[in-house]
């Protein structure tokens, strides 16, 4: 029977990972374009400058709109971020220039005049894609003459196009001339759309069309990225000092311990000659299990695979791969979480049996939800917002299921065949008594008073200010990519500032744990996962912050995607860097103590 349960797995992992590839293709229809030959012309969405995922259809305005609206060809990674391709009105033939040219004339109630006022009012942007190219323009603009607001509607757009290797690979739109006034309502008012296209050729290759195309639009100019590079080359060398000096610190330290503790015979120490003092005396409890250890060992499953989905996801970026295909990152981000989740489950399980659980079918039950459930409870309410403001932030029902059989068929049966797998492994290691370096007494030590600065709080705070230091300065860039319109291409430096967060984190916690059990107190098993998951309370603090400072956002919809999405993130740091910081405490102390002599 599990055999037969794995080999479905597995059949439902592989067709699940072909229809996300299949999904994921890039669309032909640009390729080997022959003169006189159709150009695909598609709109895409509309949003409000200030907020960037309060996107709405294109034709919830009222533009002119085809005899039958169809949608177009979209990868996974652009319906999660919101895109929804649909036909348009504008007929380009390939190397053919067209003289400006009415599309339409449409007429406009009043309604129709307040809507398109209140959206030139909130700074509405709109996205258009030539031959798989975006590109996006104002919706109108506000002027102000005489002391009278009047707002201009684009209603004439002059295509620009760059040919080579017969394809099309350079778009511009101007969008500024012979403006309509919307500023009132007239009877009778209607607004003639109309388009041209002028074509020249371009030396740009049509192998990197698409990021020509997309570096046009960056804000990281030549000196702001210079001066990017310097403020994290400079954070990287304080960084690496704190960190050499903490790592002196501890070696020197337990060096100093081990080698007084090693040099004593072994008749000295049957005889008690010289008593054991500090860390060394919790030899008999330093592996004792720890409260709600099922859920422990859940949260570092969980932790561990958010953490190779991070890892994976950031190397995909600095090589370059999908860097500028839309969405093609996000879709490699999830590809990466489903296969993954072995090791989750294998390292969950494997913990759990090695502190003694018996309840493992629990334990692998929790662990597939410790980051799914809180992910879809959020989803949920905020899907429902913007289902209900008509947004297409929302995901299609075809999305969703697509996610769900996703889940069901590839992460849960990778978290049981891997929760299997762990457990067997570490029943061998507790069968052979050499589950850890040390025995555990039946009875447990009493703990002694700490002072204030060993306090779970006060060791959190120390343990999530330093590592949060070291990337405060990145954040800013990524969070405005990610609540922008503009696509994150900086993976090096996120690379870079990564890895200082993890040296960072571990060094400090490492410490601190050494810390705290010289103070004769064993319970590390949880301090050590929250010394690294509190990181997530300050990027959550920080969040507020930038809210508050650097942007404009406003409305329910907008508010309730930035503190929800927020909150869901800082759960996935907490569950990541909460199992850096164990993993790192854990071979910490497993060395240790199998370096002493004990009874």
């Amino acid at each position: 029977m599990l055999r037969r349960a794995i080999l479905r797995g597995q059949i439902c992992l592989l067709a699940s990972l072909a229809v996300l590839l299949l999904w994921q293709l890039p669309s032909s229809g640009v390729v080997g374009l022959e003169t006189g030959e159709q150009v695909t012309v598609s709109m895409n969405k509309v949003w409000p400058i200030n907020n960037p995922t309060e996107m709405y259809p294109y034709y919830s305005l009222p533009f002119c709109t085809p005899p039958e609206v169809q949608t177009k060809y979209m990868t996974f990674g652009q319906i999660m971020r919101g895109d929804r391709l649909v036909n348009s009105l504008y007929n380009i033939n390939y190397r053919e220039n067209q003289e400006r040219k009415p599309i339409c004339e449409r007429a406009l109630s009043e309604d129709d005049v307040d809507a398109m006022r209140n959206a030139i009012e909130n700074s509405y942007m709109f996205e258009i894609f030539v031959a798989d190219l975006p590109v996006v323009r104002p919706l109108g603009i506000r002027t102000k003459e005489n002391g009278q607001i009047k707002y201009w509607l684009v209603n004439n757009m002059d295509f620009n196009l760059g040919y080579n290797e017969g394809q099309v690979v350079a778009v511009n739109i101007t969008t500024d001339v012979d403006l309509f006034d919307i500023t009132q309502h007239k009877d009778g008012m209607k607004a003639q759309f109309s388009y041209s296209v002028n074509w020249f050729p371009s030396t740009i290759p049509a192998s990197s069309r698409l990021q020509q195309q997309l570096a046009g639009s960056f804000t990281h100019h030549t000196q702001s990225l210079d001066i990017h590079w310097l403020a994290i080359i400079n954070s990287f060398v304080l960084v690496l000092l704190i960190v050499s000096l903490l790592l002196l610190i501890i070696l020197r330290v337990v060096r100093s311990d081990l080698s007084k503790y090693l040099h004593i015979p072994d008749e000295e120490l049957t005889a008690g000659g010289e008593e054991e003092s500090g860390w060394k005396l919790l030899h008999a409890d330093v592996f004792r299990a720890p409260q709600h250890r099922m859920w422990f060992c859940a949260l570092v499953g969980a932790g561990a695979q958010l953490f190779l989905m991070v890892i994976g996801t950031v190397l995909v970026g600095t090589s370059g791969l999908y860097l500028f295909e839309r969405g093609g990152v996000l879709t490699f981000a999830f590809a990466t979480f489903l296969v993954t989740a072995f090791l989750a489950g294998y390292l969950s399980a494997w913990l759990y049996r090695k502190l003694g659980g018996q309840k493992w079918a629990w334990n692998i039950v929790i662990t597939a939800m410790m980051f799914v459930g809180p992910l879809f409870v959020i989803w949920s309410f905020l899907n429902s917002v913007a289902w209900a403001h008509q947004s297409t932030a929302a995901l299609p029902f075809t999305t969703v299921i697509f996610l769900f059989f996703s889940w069901s068929c590839v992460t849960v049966p990778l978290t049981v065949l891997g929760g299997i797998m762990g457990r067997s492994n570490a029943a061998k290691w507790v069968d052979a008594g050499q589950a850890f370096p040390c025995k555990t007494n039946k009875l447990a030590r009493e703990i002694p008073q700490c002072h204030w600065y060993h306090a779970p709080l006060a060791q959190m705070f120390a343990s999530g200010f330093l590592p949060f230091s070291a990337i405060y300065i990145e954040l800013h860039y990524v969070f405005s990519s990610v609540w922008g319109t503009k696509i994150y291409t900086l993976y090096g430096i996120l690379l870079l500032t990564f890895v200082m967060l993890l040296l960072v984190a571990s060094t400090v916690s490492v410490l601190l744990t050494y810390f705290h059990l010289n103070a004769e107190d064993h319970r590390w098993w949880w301090r050590s996962f929250g010394s690294g998951g509190s990181v997530s309370l300050f990027f959550y603090v920080y969040c507020i912050y930038y809210f508050f400072t650097s942007t404009r956002m406003f409305g329910f919809l907008q508010c309730s995607f930035f503190f929800g999405y927020s909150l869901l993130v800082a759960w996935g740091i907490f569950l990541m860097m909460g199992f850096v910081t164990f993993i790192s405490n854990f071979v910490f102390v497993n060395y240790i103590y199998s370096r002493i002599k004990s009874d």
